[in-house]
């Protein structure tokens, strides 16, 4: 049966749902009339254990690109963590330890980067100085390996469970 014949469900809403349902560890069955159920499979502790631990390694990974806090201002500022903020920043910190960095007519002793000021819902330019940088680079630093250690704790949490509900009580 082609997805987009699924008796009631748009090729969209069913690919939704059956997102939400994998997500959550259930499955879609499609019944013999067309209808979709959502199935609540039994699955063996060690699969529930496997699943766990993609949830978490998941969740991790979100936590760390989802941004984090930095005093290099003076003030706690929401910076953005993402791949591609962590590795220009990593290049901006190598350019202040350039002799040049303050004459050099790019930088000027200083380096541009946007955040959410405390309190504020509008993204603010802030120039960091060498070492006002290293500071955003402690302080993502400190985030990343946080955001690691809990993850972990959370996989040291899956890796002793020995029941399916000792398992559904860690929170992710």
């Amino acid at each position: 049966m082609s997805i987009g014949l699924v008796k009631g469900y748009t090729a969209k809403q069913y690919a939704d749902l059956a997102a939400q349902a994998n997500a959550e560890g259930k499955l879609l069955k499609i019944t013999e009339t067309g209808d979709v159920e959502i199935v609540y499979p039994t699955y063996t502790l060690a699969e529930k254990k496997v699943f766990k631990l993609k949830q978490i390694s998941q969740k991790t990974k979100e936590q760390i690109v989802g941004g984090f806090i930095s005093t290099a201002t003076g003030g706690e500022v929401t910076f953005d963590s993402d791949e591609a903020t962590q590795s220009t920043m990593q290049t901006m910190y190598a350019a202040t330890q350039s002799p040049d960095f303050a004459n050099h007519p790019v930088y000027q002793g200083v380096i541009p980067v946007r955040g959410f000021a405390e309190g504020s819902t509008i993204k603010t330019v802030f120039y960091l100085n060498a070492t006002q940088v290293q500071k955003f680079m402690d302080d993502l630093a400190l985030h990343i390996g946080k955001c690691k250690q809990e993850g972990w704790a959370k996989q040291a949490l899956v890796e002793v469970a020995s029941t399916v509900e000792e398992l559904e009580q860690i929170v992710l």
